[in-house]
């Protein structure tokens, strides 16, 4: 329909195809009233890392064919994300328009807009067929707008029944985030979960983990144990280490006929984009930021290296490639036909 609306941010790239692809997601269901595509930035409709601001890819289009790769599910979502959102013409003449009064300009409006949508009945949905870069922070910034703030206190005051489920393996992660959250107004609950475990939870939309996989006996099974409780057309978002990570540690304790307890890495499928990272400066960090952040579960039966066998391979990283390891992150969509 021609009178229907698309609003997109002046901080984006479009890729080939992407608005095709959100009117073929409205042309699927005429109680959908808005769409929202995949992006590097958009909240809850963020790849690789949910929620999180991603770094712009530096091949948007390669991106853009990874997420056509399976048949779209066009999954509900809670709200769109106004940096690149469809919105349906009837929807807008039944419901109204955004609430400025309220949320001015930049922030708030479009989350409120969609929960009055779903109010009447109408779909706010994921076009997972689609994608568009967003660099985030500047189409307001001028203005002085910024996420959350009093915008946000608005809308969890708007819309007190909304409920949050958070969850982490690792209790103390609980606690912290529980505290980085306490008084913020919303509806949250907390939850510790072992990913090992059978999920107790079923026909899930989408399902994010991010760097827990190599944690697992089995990253692949566990995969593929995620996959099997989502709905049809559900999608299941990963980051994980790749099969290529600290390559260089691994060839200095095989050359100097020292023991590794580093676990071999398979390929996982589905991979969209992968990165190859040495954020240490050299390889005595590397360790030290290894020990902080808990690296990997060493093989079964490791004996760790004696002190005397640890200086010698940072000796010997030093010297063979100037203390640099790299790590290898590989981001992963699969989905549920």
């Amino acid at each position: 329909c021609t009178d229907d609306v698309v609003l997109l941010n002046s901080d984006t790239i479009v890729t080939a195809g992407w608005l095709q692809r959100l009117q073929a997601c409205a042309d699927s269901d005429p109680r959908i009233a808005s769409i929202t595509p995949w992006s590097n930035n958009a909240e809850i409709c963020s790849l690789p890392s949910f929620c999180r601001a991603n770094p712009e890819p530096t091949d948007a289009d390669a991106v853009a064919l990874a997420v056509r790769a399976g048949r779209p599910g066009y999954p509900d979502l809670p709200t769109g994300v106004g940096f690149c959102l469809w919105l349906r013409r009837r929807a807008v003449q039944q419901i109204g328009a955004f609430d400025m009064a309220t949320f001015g300009r930049g922030y708030g409006e479009e989350n409120d807009w969609c929960r009055r949508a779903a109010g009447f009945g109408w779909r706010n949905v994921l076009c997972d067929d689609a994608y568009v870069v967003h660099q985030g922070g500047q189409s307001f910034a001028a203005e002085g707008h910024r996420p959350g703030g009093e915008n946000l206190a608005r809308l969890v005051a708007r819309y007190p029944d909304g409920e949050f489920l958070l969850t982490d393996a690792a209790p103390e992660m609980i606690r912290a985030c529980q505290r980085n959250l306490n008084g913020s107004g919303a509806n949250l609950s907390f939850e510790v979960m072992d990913a090992a475990a059978t999920a107790t939870y079923e026909n899930l939309d989408l399902v994010v983990t991010s760097m827990m996989l190599h944690w697992l006996r089995d990253p692949v099974a566990s995969v593929e144990r995620f996959r099997r409780h989502l709905a049809p057309g559900g999608v299941l978002l990963f980051a994980t280490l790749g099969p290529d990570c600290f390559a260089e540690w691994r060839s200095v304790l095989a050359t100097e006929g020292l023991r590794s307890g580093t676990p071999n890495l398979p390929s996982i499928p589905g991979v969209v984009e992968e990165e190859h990272l040495t954020p240490d400066k050299d390889s005595l960090s590397f360790l030290r930021r290894m020990k902080a952040v808990g690296g990997l579960q060493p093989r079964d039966g490791y004996e760790p290296l004696t002190a005397g066998e640890l200086r010698r391979a940072i000796r010997t990283t030093n010297l063979l490639f100037g203390g640099r390891v790299t790590w290898h992150i590989v981001y992963g969509r699969l989905e549920r036909s």
